[in-house]
């Protein structure tokens, strides 16, 4: 994804909007551009307190003319699906509105899944699923649907990952998709893993318990992330916040 930010950059003079919402910081491609105010990079990630890389906080915004070009929201375990959509709508649609992206570019991991084996993050297949339609309506307002989009990080190889890359696929193409799995499919799943397949496509089996004091430490740290963003970056690219009517 930096290899393709950058040619676009040198071939077409582009403006690069990059997107990262693999459960791990885009440590990567931040670092390549961090000093360059032509490419912008957002990325939601698990806090670095929790998970490797160990990077990725607020105070992170870019130095020399990149300052306010870099932003990064950290998340607290248990991070649900309406936690982090709405910080996505509180945050990127602002940013971009004032970037001005040519293309847009998103890393569309999906290890930030409930079930993941290696992360603590809690959101579904239907907020895969979600994120994709808001990233959807977002590329065609602002770079007349200028997007390269890719995969990135999951580790639930059978139950999770082929569905939400499909989901978000799907939402990418304006393509509605049956809810329930084929039971080809399933029976060559329970095959391969040797476990029970998951029935839907679209949506989850099951969603886990989440305690209350998880859900307020993960909302406290969104909302305290965001307000960080809006008062160092927000001024330095003329960004405005969301209306209420705006959101989604």
């Amino acid at each position: 994804m930096a290899l393709a930010a950058a040619y676009l950059k040198k071939r077409y003079g582009a403006r690069v909007l990059y997107l990262d919402f693999d459960a791990h910081h885009g440590d990567g491609v931040q670092e390549c551009f961090y000093s360059d105010p032509r490419v912008m990079t957002v990325s939601f990630h698990e806090s670095g307190r929790h998970l490797f890389p160990g990077s990725g906080f607020t105070s992170q915004t870019g130095e020399g003319e990149g300052k306010g070009y870099s932003v990064n929201l950290p998340l607290e375990p248990g991070t649900t699906d309406e936690i982090f959509l709405q910080a996505y709508d509180e945050l990127v649609p602002p940013l971009a509105r004032a970037f001005k992206p040519d293309v847009i570019i998103t890393q569309n991991g999906c290890d930030a899944h409930w079930d993941d084996p290696l992360t603590h993050l809690a959101l579904t297949i239907s907020g895969f699923q979600e994120l994709a339609r808001r990233q959807h309506q977002l590329v065609h307002e602002v770079c007349g649907g200028r997007w390269l989009a890719s995969g990135g990080g999951g580790y639930q190889a059978y139950s999770v990952v082929p569905r939400a890359w499909t989901a978000h696929t799907a939402a990418m193409a304006d393509v509605k998709l049956d809810e329930v799995l084929p039971e080809s499919w399933r029976q060559q799943c329970e095959q391969r893993s040797g476990a029970a397949a998951p029935r839907y496509l679209t949506r989850d089996d099951r969603t886990p318990a989440i305690d209350r004091a998880t859900l307020d430490r993960a909302r406290d740290a969104v909302a305290a992330g965001t307000a960080e963003i809006r008062k160092t970056v927000f001024p330095i690219l003329g960004a405005r916040s969301l209306s209420a009517g705006d959101a989604g």
